[in-house]
């Protein structure tokens, strides 16, 4: 079952730090992962969702922390960062 998503203003200010195809390639990831959000390992908190990209000899290692909430069926993304590496 698919949860809705809703970003804070600090996880919109993360998204738009992103290069646009980062963005794009973010919101997809948050697309699928509220389709089918993450059990939940603990009664309370957060978790991190990261994943990694590779675009034009860097790779970009994207970290989201979010809020599952079971009771309005909602994603809350609280955040979301970025660390780059030059791949070689």
């Amino acid at each position: 079952m698919g949860y809705g998503l809703e970003l804070t203003d600090p996880a919109r200010d993360g998204l738009r730090e992103l290069d646009l195809w980062l963005q794009e390639e973010t919101l997809d990831e948050l697309d699928a992962l509220a389709a089918t959000p993450p059990p939940r390992r603990r009664r309370v908190g957060g978790f991190i969702h990261d994943f990694v990209r590779s675009h034009e000899g860097s790779i970009y290692y994207v970290f989201v922390t979010a809020y599952r909430d079971d009771s309005n069926q909602v994603l809350r993304i609280d955040s979301i960062g970025r660390f780059v590496r030059r791949e070689g």
